[in-house]
């Protein structure tokens, strides 16, 4: 038979181990930013701050029989003040990116000394490399993304 005092305590033991169950998920890789490696460029696993709405989809076998298994693809990207998008592979899925408004900084495995401070109006082509983006103004940076990619396989960001 289970102690009184230990029957008394259940509610604080469950009460201590939930706000350890909170004090360990409030440190977990959704809130900060774990490093990963594409190509060299180190940047975070996880994205934080941002979202993606599709646009609009093509099937390209449909109209050019050679690219059969592969869809091109318009999004509309926010990244709010602060926030990132995970470091991800342009390998075989070729990109463009034109931003809308705030300036918004790229890191890319094939300049991976330097970030690159893309203003409104600019227009970046991603293929064959790793990158990953950073808002660091103080307003929502827009951009607009175009890919093609292999249906079946990783669609990336």
């Amino acid at each position: 038979m289970m102690d009184r005092k230990l029957l008394a305590a259940r509610p604080v033991i469950r009460l201590v181990i939930g706000l350890v169950m909170v004090v360990a998920v409030s440190g977990c890789a959704a809130t900060r930013i774990i490093p990963r490696s594409i190509s060299g460029l180190s940047g975070p696993a996880i994205g934080n701050g941002n979202s993606t709405e599709a646009i609009d989809e093509i099937a390209l076998g449909a109209e050019i029989p050679g690219l059969a298994g592969y869809n091109m693809r318009a999004r509309y990207v926010l990244v709010k003040p602060g926030g990132h998008i995970r470091i991800h592979d342009h390998t075989g899925r070729p990109a463009f990116s034109y931003v809308v408004n705030a300036p918004v900084t790229q890191h890319r495995s094939d300049r991976p000394k330097e970030a690159i401070a893309h203003q409104a109006g600019a227009l970046t082509a991603d293929n064959n490399i790793g990158h990953w983006w950073k808002n660091n103004s103080d307003q929502t940076a827009r951009w607009y993304v175009v890919d093609i990619y292999r249906t079946g396989g990783e669609a990336g960001e």
